[in-house]
């Protein structure tokens, strides 16, 4: 006790700080500050590297929805131009060569964007996709490029083939 007081300190701790100077005691303050403020400066930048690294994460999972939003979307533009050669058999009004042309470029389109998909090398879900698809993109692109050198010559596919592009594009 002190002058009557309970002691708040244990004796060791309460003898130090009687022996101590007012000046020491204000560094022993400045150093535990210092100490706090380092640990919570390396706690923070800890912190910051995790969260630098989940924000890569989900910028290459949003890069690569995106592409496959325009590789689906391509899906889709390239049935577009098969039917428009089809429908160029019954009318004037649309040009087969063009067509053809048109179905040649949205084909490289989407070569290029399932060549993004099949880069992927740290998500098992999307590389067990891609290699399940493999063999039918593969037969879904060369019947494509068929139809369109078809067009290109100036004809129009069968409906066998018509009907084998069909059965890939929903496969897909």
């Amino acid at each position: 006790k002190i002058a009557g007081r309970p002691a708040r300190f244990p004796a060791g701790i309460r003898a130090m700080l009687q022996k101590q100077t007012i000046m020491r005691k204000v560094w022993a303050g400045c150093l535990i500050l210092a100490l706090g403020a380092v640990a919570s400066t390396s706690l923070s930048a800890f912190r910051m590297s995790r969260q630098k690294g989940a924000l890569v994460s989900i910028n290459a999972a949003t890069g690569l929805l995106r592409n496959h939003m325009e590789a689906d979307m391509g899906h889709d533009a390239i049935r577009a131009e098969v039917v428009s050669i089809v429908a160029s058999r019954q009318t004037g009004a649309i040009d087969a060569a063009q067509s053809a042309a048109d179905l040649s470029e949205r084909l490289e389109d989407f070569e290029k964007h399932m060549a993004v998909t099949a880069s992927v090398s740290d998500a098992p879900a999307v590389i067990a996709a891609r290699r399940a698809a493999e063999p039918a993109f593969r037969a879904y692109v060369q019947t494509g490029r068929d139809i369109a050198a078809q067009a290109a010559a100036g004809t129009v596919p069968d409906d066998a083939r018509l009907r084998q592009f069909q059965a890939l594009f929903e496969q897909l």
